[in-house]
């Protein structure tokens, strides 16, 4: 699929901040031995990360409706002047 425009930068920016989120020093910082929810924080930290990147592509995906691509007004046929 050919993306331009702002959805190309989103993807960009997507997998980019995806991949900084996901790097171990980073998940390093909720490696405790608390829990959440019954879990180990670090596995509620990297199963909720992950579905919020899964959330964001989905959003960046998904296709507008034909009627909101178009920008240009369309003005009503003007009638003819009489001549009388």
């Amino acid at each position: 699929m050919k993306r331009s425009g702002r959805k190309k930068e989103w993807s960009i920016v997507l997998f980019c901040v995806g991949i900084l989120v996901l790097l171990p020093p980073v998940l390093s910082l909720f490696d405790r031995p608390d829990f959440s929810f019954g879990l180990p924080r670090a596995y509620v930290v990297l199963y909720g990360l992950w579905a919020v990147i899964i959330a964001a592509i989905a959003y960046g995906a998904r296709r507008r409706p034909e009627n909101t691509l178009k920008t240009t007004r369309q003005t009503p046929p003007s009638r003819p002047e009489s001549e009388t």
